[in-house]
């Protein structure tokens, strides 16, 4: 068995000082992407949602994206219809490539935190605006926020969770 030399494990420290903005509107710490790992397949990002943001619809024609929420509550806004996924933390959501999408987070007043895997080394690079799908997603916002408060004041109520 030979070994591709030129491929090889790699440690990336997460550098929160490399934080920025990207294309859809997110606030995105790059991780790993070709710069920082070389060889990979892959790259990763820490997000972080303020309170009640929405990103700008997009789609990743080419790369799967895996979303582990770390911290809150989101939605994904997926298709042409801009159909809710709500998830917090401890979920996984996988959306394929070419799958329309935009990221809510369902809170007024938390901030959600989550890891971001995609299947495009380039760090940002396989991303498309479809501004077509933007006031889809915004007409459904103070609805979801509001489902999503209802049922954070049941599960207290209950004792599934304490605020």
């Amino acid at each position: 068995m030979s070994t591709d030399t030129a491929r090889k494990p790699t440690c990336v420290r997460i550098d929160h000082t490399a934080r920025g903005s990207s294309v859809q509107g997110q606030a995105l710490t790059p991780i790993v992407h070709s710069g920082t790992a070389p060889g990979t397949r892959l790259s990763s990002y820490i997000v972080a949602m303020p309170p009640g943001h929405l990103s700008l619809a997009h789609v990743h024609r080419h790369s799967d994206v895996l979303v582990q929420i770390l911290r809150g509550w989101a939605a994904t806004l997926w298709g042409e219809e801009m159909e809710p996924i709500p998830h917090g933390a401890g979920d996984q959501v996988v959306i394929p490539a070419g799958i329309p999408h935009a990221a809510l987070n369902l809170s007024r007043n938390a901030i959600v935190v989550a890891l971001e895997v995609r299947t495009d080394p380039h760090a940002n690079r396989d991303v498309e605006l479809l501004p077509d799908l933007d006031p889809v997603a915004a007409a459904q916002v103070q609805t979801l926020q509001a489902e999503h408060l209802d049922r954070v004041k049941q599960a207290v109520a209950q004792g599934r969770m304490s605020w």
